[in-house]
């Protein structure tokens, strides 16, 4: 910016001219005459800086001292003019960022307050005492969905923050793409028929068995794509295809549906952004999900693209780096088959845990997991008395053989009853709990001495993978039985019981059906059977469906057919609801 003290070289020199003007004693009519004119210009712009009108500029025809006045007003004017078009560039982009802001808050809010609605109205109706078995379980299905709803937006929020922060992290461990994309499908399935829309998953291409990267990674942003994709597709179809192309494993979600203009792609990607702002209104949603695939696409050496076209559909593609050579799959059903009962069943340890947690209820919910695995749990409601106990126990020669260390608690926090063990020579295993999942918060738990982290709500797989770390688990002998991905989840145990129940009279009517060439029928016992036992956990009899829905639909022969429904038919007939 010009500097206004530079306006008194032209000033004196201005003075200086007035002074030569009188020494000479040139007329002041003369002066008037020649110089005026550009005074009186000079003047206006001066006049105009003050009133805060930056637009005057008064005209420079030579190098005299006015001339010299008249180029610095036009300097200072045009600084002035500048700052006047940042600042109302930066109250433009605050007030956005504000409107931007508020409508992200009034969507968060409606995003928590309506499955909260959902989870305490159908809390209040599961005590209503007249209520069959049936509406029970369907009632705690609905609160359980809901529940996963809003800790899905919770989560969200929490990416984003990590990602803002720098603090997102990947794994890179071995995976297998075709088990990931079979188990994604017969969850997303259900829901694309609740909506009557055609659902495929298929390999276009033979894919590598195994890749290094991120599972949970990877199923989060599939899932995120597909959920989308059924969402905003009316009529048509939803499709996933993965394909090998060079050194990447790309994976498309192609839909039917209402598609996306050109001038919105640019901001699909942001934050809090949507195709317009009232597609949130219209179809729900934070406006949060793509923003957090495409950098954990790019977190695990990828990207996502997409093309569309308006009312007519579109296209998202995730590519994934892999490495040449290896052994390749081309059969989801062989890939969603290939390991069910070892990642199923529910686990059994051996071992005595102490679980330290304040609140009654969770109390209850970690006594409850724990003894299903096959533990013995004492309990202690504060730090204070788990550094007693624990210490007790540890002197007597019997430890604990790990420490569930909830971290807010009264009395006594988690932080400072793990620091006071550990300063007491205490080694054994101490895992702190929390339902604080902000960045930073693992390295708080571990440099207060703990051994491992988990979160709040309680993830069941990770739940069980912190147990092997630290436990030794029963080893049980070898089965072919097949059991559900809930089958470790005591709240799906009885909806489970009765699916798979079913299963042996399902069998029956399809080979039924078979025999009496009745392909109508056959069609739609398959159709409900493929949506019905990927909502309950058994990917692998909804990926064998859709093998024979597939073959239906093609026209293939009758041999072909009946292969299929004999592969989908034992599959039914190894589901068990749990393990014994």
């Amino acid at each position: 910016m010009a500097n206004p003290g530079s306006l008194r070289e032209p000033l004196g020199r201005l003075r200086e001219l007035v002074e030569q003007v009188a020494t000479a004693g040139t007329s002041l009519a003369t002066l008037r005459a020649r110089e005026v004119v550009q005074v009186e210009e000079v003047l206006d712009v001066l006049v105009g800086l003050a009133g805060l009108d930056f637009d005057r500029r008064a005209p420079v025809s030579g190098s005299g001292p006015l001339d010299a006045l008249a180029q610095v007003a036009n300097m200072l004017a045009e600084e002035l003019a500048a700052q006047q078009e940042n600042m109302a560039r930066a109250r433009y982009a605050a007030e956005a960022a504000t409107i931007a802001k508020s409508q992200f808050l009034a969507q968060m809010s409606h995003e928590i307050r309506t499955p909260l609605t959902a989870l305490l109205g159908f809390a209040d109706l599961l005590s209503v005492p007249t209520l069959s078995d049936s509406e029970r379980l369907n009632y705690a299905m609905v609160i359980r969905r809901n529940g996963e709803h809003l800790l899905t937006v919770i989560n969200d929020i929490l990416d984003l923050s990590r990602i803002e922060a720098g603090r997102l992290t990947v794994e890179r461990i071995p995976c297998a793409p075709a088990l990931i994309l079979s188990e994604v499908g017969s969850l997303m399935r259900m829901r694309a028929d609740e909506r009557g829309l055609a659902f495929e998953v298929e390999l276009t291409s033979p894919i590598p068995a195994t890749i290094a990267s991120d599972p949970t990674r990877i199923r989060q942003i599939l899932l995120n794509l597909l959920s989308n994709a059924i969402k905003f597709t009316r009529r048509g179809s939803v499709r996933m295809n993965a394909h090998v192309a060079g050194t990447r494993l790309l994976i498309d979600v192609i839909d039917t549906g209402i598609g996306i203009a050109e001038d919105q792609l640019q901001r699909l990607f942001e934050p809090f952004a949507q195709g317009d702002l009232t597609m949130s209104r219209r179809f729900g949603g934070s406006g949060l999900g793509l923003a957090i695939c495409r950098a954990l696409a790019e977190a695990l050496g990828g990207e996502i693209t997409v093309a569309s076209e308006k009312s007519v559909g579109s296209t998202f593609t995730l590519a994934l780096p892999i490495e040449p050579g290896g052994e390749l799959v081309s059969d989801l059903v062989h890939a969603a088959v290939a390991k069910p009962s070892a990642t199923s069943t529910t686990p059994k340890f051996s071992g005595t845990v102490l679980v330290v947690e304040d609140g009654l209820d969770n109390q209850v919910l970690l006594t409850t997991l724990l003894r299903g695995y096959g533990l013995t749990v004492a309990v202690a409601a504060d730090g204070q008395l788990a550094v007693v106990r624990t210490l007790e126990a540890w002197r007597n020669a019997t430890p604990f053989d790990v420490v569930f260390m909830d971290v807010q608690m009264p009395v006594l926090d988690g932080y400072k009853a793990t620091a006071m063990l550990r300063r007491e020579g205490y080694r054994g295993p101490i895992v702190a709990v929390t339902a604080n999942a902000m960045v930073g918060e693992r390295e708080r738990c571990l440099d207060a001495g703990c051994n491992d982290y988990i979160n709040k709500p309680i993830d069941r797989a990770k739940f069980v993978a912190t147990l092997r770390q630290y436990l030794p688990e029963r080893v049980t002998a070898p089965t072919d039985a097949l059991y559900s991905t809930h089958a470790a989840d005591p709240e799906m145990a009885e909806i489970l019981r009765r699916f798979v129940s079913t299963l042996p009279a399902r069998a029956a009517e399809l080979r039924a059906e078979v025999e009496a060439n009745d392909l109508t029928t056959l069609k739609k016992l398959v159709h409900q059977l493929k949506g019905a036992a990927g909502g309950y956990g058994f990917a692998s009899i909804s990926a064998a469906a859709a093998d024979v829905e597939d073959s239906l639909r093609a026209g293939r022969d009758p041999a072909t057919v009946r292969a299929a429904i004999d592969a989908l038919v034992a599959l039914c007939m190894r589901a068990r609801a749990h393990a014994p």
